[in-house]
Formats: C-alpha cells, structure tokens, sequence
C-alpha cells in the first residue's frame, strides 16, 4: 500500500455562547482535517 495523495483543510466551528476566561475570550473552535488516500482507494 502506497499513499497516493495528501489533502489538507481547516475548519471552524463557531460556538453557541462563547467560553470565556480571564484572560481571552473564544468564539470558535479550529481543527485541522487531513486526508489520505492509497493506492488500494483506501
């Protein structure tokens, strides 16, 4: 199995109420998606 192709994307997700501390205050969540294909179309 060999890996043919590499695709990466970034997402975010606002938040309903946003979490608050003392020092910031965050409105989203940010995650990094990363797909990998092979050659068997795995």
């Amino acid at each position: 199995m060999k890996i043919t192709d590499i695709r990466l994307g970034m997402i975010s997700v606002p938040l309903r109420v946003p979490f608050k501390t003392a020092l910031r205050s965050v409105n989203s969540v940010e995650d990094v998606i990363v797909e990998i294909t092979t050659d068997t179309g795995t």
